[in-house]
């Protein structure tokens, strides 16, 4: 290293003007103001400001109508939209404690003093620039990208680049022809040195390396609406028009009516009886807007996001709980993701001893902190292997003096170390099956049987090591490179990154959803597959050439083409950054909804552009900065958790939709034909309007928005993208109930009249609208199992909200008539017999909707 000459003061700051600062430029972030602003393009606020605009305008210019009212539903936009944007900001923060970085971390490298003299020097990282001379040794992380320009066994770990579990061997000499996806003798920021010691020069720094142009492609923005915001779009736009057109109809339909009754528009009373007929059409637009239901969402998503972090999923942005119910594919990294992504040994047929235990404690210069490995992972899993039959490698150090050792090189595929044995020595050898074999002392036949052992555990994608040895009474003469010949064959440790427990059973889970899986990974093919099919996913019936393509295969394709290889492909191997992104994008122009999941810096592009990204907790920066989701214990089963509540929020959303609906259509109806039968006086006040309407459906929104994740969701097959949010079934549900509704209310007021004063008309009303809201009541039962097979009543225990929300609406209702009677609510207190013929009348809501139920 004597031969490398530094930069000098005057060159780096030189090379810093003209290349760049190793600085990572930080992605944007949105100021919290903006993303508030953002909450308001809701399509469905939007509706309800344009509803609260109008009311305003009415109350305010003629003087008609209720402030209530209208302050009412500004209310209800708020708490929506301040729901929405404070689970946003408080997860926001937990990601970037979470995600904080550390670029001041020292990096040795080469400089000049001022006397011209190049020595080793600790800058941070942040310091580096292009020219520079690093010195690399196991453990430390590459700063930049460059060349390398002098290595001895040098090992890197790449896996945040390009997937493998296996570190990528180093050289000192210019490759051109090399299979894997990055260049044996480039180093890349990010990576780590697991194994040797080399130096490189700089050539890339800062946001030009590999990993600051992945961050960069990972920010970008990528303006995907999520299905649900489209569904939602779709439902606010017929619910504005259906509102809108029985509002003018109601209209024209009364000032007909009024008309053909002798009023006069010249008079102060007609212009008067106008204003309020046109107050009454402006009510019914107000009354067809569902303000409860951006509540109810905001609710639901931030429930679910607090239970989904409970379990492990750190949500990001609200929009990913919903969306990922809707995935119809799930594209998943291998290493790390299905894989543990540390080496364990999965067959040992050396013999159990402390000669085994010797030649793997001594024949590695690995060391092991916990669980976690510190040097090359293939050594590693060997120590941890001896370790769990109860031996000490350290001790075993410590207590055997090493002669000579022959480090482990690529050209060389083995490594040895002599050792001191009392008076004599003994000889460690391990290496490749392909060179250890030859130079054992077995016969020929017994090498060939033993080689085909080992290809069969190759063939499944493990690392295959052998073993030999040999015993010298004395110390030899002759130097340790001439002693590696006939040697004793001790056996040989198939070493794999198994697949994690969980993963076999979440596949299958996936598969019975409906949602394709397909790993996208850098490893090589036979890897790749292997995993696949350990992990269930690939079956008996699937071939390497329909189900299997590599990088740079699907580089080939044109877009056609590759829509065309798309669903049958189950594995990706030798992915590129760029190929990956690129499934992704053919994925959702096909129509499909897609969740990626990965942890390396080569995910972070496909998880940006993903319909939703989930980045694993042990994951890179760069891939979490990426996500929507961060998976915190890295399992795939979390990822299926995430569904079953993306699945669970949707229902939910529909249940509320259901309830609030068909009160409208009730309320609707009612508001009506109460003219047409009550003597011109109206069964619901504008402030019962705005308790049923408002009121109620907030508190509707808190029961229905925390009902549980049900794991019956993970038997239905995904929704359509262009399904609407009310089904047809929904539909007619929500017409029976409101109609069903509106129809026990309207033989109320046909059957049991009074003249307007008396006493019998006052309880009439008060009976009317107390039966009104003990049918939503009875509604909201029939809500909370809509969709299911079960009852009403059903683990109804499993969601106190509801229990405590369907007590406050009974409660609240009791206090209005009984103990604040009044002009306010236009209320008397009634009779304990009005009370239970009412509650068991109205009770019909629930029964009936249970016996459809039992039809359906």
């Amino acid at each position: 290293m004597n031969s490398f000459k530094g930069l000098n003061s005057k060159q780096v700051e030189e090379n810093r003007l003209k290349y760049g600062s190793n600085a990572l430029t930080p992605p944007k972030r949105e100021h919290w103001i903006l993303i508030f602003l953002g909450k308001f393009k809701d399509p469905l606020i939007i509706i309800l400001s344009i509803a609260a605009a109008i009311s305003l305008t009415i109350t305010i210019v003629f003087g008609k109508g209720s402030l209530l009212e209208s302050a009412g539903i500004i209310i209800a936009i708020i708490l929506a939209t301040l729901v929405s944007f404070l689970n946003e900001y408080k997860a926001g923060k937990e990601f970037d404690i979470l995600n904080s970085i550390n670029d001041n971390s020292g990096v040795k490298v080469i400089r000049q003093a001022e006397n011209g003299e190049s020595s080793v020097t600790v800058i941070p990282k942040t310091e580096i620039v292009a020219g520079d001379y690093v010195v690399l040794g196991s453990g430390d992380e590459i700063p930049a990208d460059g060349t390398v320009v002098y290595a001895v066994n040098l090992y890197a770990d790449e896996s945040s680049l390009n997937g493998e579990s296996k570190p990528s061997g180093k050289k000192a000499e210019i490759v051109t022809d090399y299979k894997t996806a990055y260049s044996p003798n480039k180093l890349y920021r990010g990576t780590a040195i697991v194994e040797g010691e080399g130096v490189m020069l700089v050539e890339t720094v800062g946001d030009r390396t590999e990993i600051g142009k992945t961050a960069r492609a990972a920010s970008e923005s990528t303006d995907i609406q999520t299905p649900l915001s489209r569904q939602l779009a779709k439902l606010g736009k017929q619910i504005g028009w259906v509102g809108i057109t029985v509002s003018v109809l109601v209209f024209v339909a009364l000032l007909v009516y009024e008309w053909h009754h002798g009023l006069n528009l010249g008079s102060a009373d007609g212009i008067n009886h106008l204003i309020t007929m046109f107050m009454l059409a402006v009510t019914l637009i107000v009354m067809a807007v569902p303000e409860g239901l951006p509540m109810s969402i905001s609710l639901s998503l931030a429930y679910s996001m607090r239970k989904m972090t409970a379990q492990n999923a750190l949500v990001r942005k609200m929009h990913a709980c919903e969306t990922m119910g809707a995935a119809t594919v799930i594209c998943t990294d291998k290493t790390g993701t299905l894989t543990k992504n540390k080496m364990s040994v999965a067959y040992c047929s050396l013999e159990n001893g402390m000669k085994t235990a010797k030649a793997i404690s001594l024949n590695s210069a690995a060391f092991l902190d916990k669980e976690k490995f510190i040097g090359s992972p293939t050594e590693g899993a060997m120590l941890l292997h001896i370790r769990n039959q109860g031996y000490d490698y350290l001790k075993i150090r410590e207590e055997n003096n090493i002669l000579e050792r022959i480090p482990f090189a690529s050209f060389l595929k083995y490594m040895a170390t002599l050792v001191e044995n009392g008076t004599g020595c003994e000889l460690f050898v391990k290496g490749s099956p392909e060179v250890i074999i030859p130079i054992s002392t077995m016969d020929k036949a017994a090498q060939e049987k033993e080689l085909k052992t080992i290809a069969s555990f190759q063939k499944r994608g493990m690392r295959c090591i052998s073993f030999a040895s040999k015993v010298f009474d004395a110390k030899p003469e002759s130097g340790l490179a001439n002693l590696i010949e006939n040697l004793e064959y001790d056996g040989f440790a198939a070493i794999e990154d198994p697949v994690r427990e969980d993963v076999p059973q979440a596949i299958a889970k996936c598969e019975t959803a409906g949602i394709e899986i397909k790993v996208v990974t850098g490893d090589n093919s036979l890897t790749a597959i292997e995993i696949a099919r350990q992990a269930t996913l690939w079956k008996e019936s699937d071939t390497v050439e329909r189900n299997s393509i590599t990088g740079a295969e699907f580089a080939l394709l044109t877009d056609k083409e590759a829509k065309e290889r798309i669903p049958d492909i189950k594995v990706m191997s030798r992915a590129r950054p760029e190929d990956k992104m690129r499934l992704v994008r053919l994925l959702e122009d096909m129509g499909e909804v897609v969740a990626v999941t990965g942890d390396g810096t080569n995910d972070a592009p496909a998880l940006n552009y993903a319909n939703v990204g989930l980045s694993m907790g042990s994951g890179t920066s760069v891939a979490k900065e990426s996500s929507d989701i961060i998976i915190l214990d890295d399992s795939i089963s979390t990822v299926v958790t995430a569904v079953e509540w993306g699945r669970s929020i949707y229902h939910n959303i529909q249940r509320f939709i259901f309830f609030q609906l068909s009160v409208n259509v009730a309320a609707l109806l009612t508001a009506i034909a109460g003219p047409l039968f009550l003597n011109e006086e109206y069964p619901l006040t504008i402030t019962q309007i705005l308790w049923i309407n408002l009121i109620m459906d907030t508190l509707a929104a808190i029961a229905l928005a925390s009902e549980p994740k049900d794991p019956a969701v993970m038997t239905e097959k995904p929704r359509g993208l262009n399904d609407s949010i009310i089904t047809k079934k929904i539909w007619s549900r929500i017409m029976i109930a409101g109609i069903g509704m509106f129809a026990a209310a309207f033989l109320y007021m046909l059957f049991d009249k009074h003249e307007p004063g008396t006493s019998g008309y006052a309880v009439f009303l008060s009976a009317f609208f107390t039966g009104f809201v003990l049918m939503q009541a009875w509604n909201l039962l029939n809500a909370r199992v809509l969709g299911t097979n079960r009852g009403a009543f059903s683990k109804i225990c499993s969601n106190r909200n509801f229990i405590g929300v369907l007590a406050l609406i009974l409660i609240l209702q009791f206090i209005i008539v009984q103990l604040v009677p009044g002009d306010v609510f236009r209320t008397i207190r009634l009779d304990g017999l009005t009370w239970l013929i009412l509650a068991g009348a109205t009770s019909l809501v629930l029964w009936i909707g249970q016996l459809l139920k039992i039809k359906k």
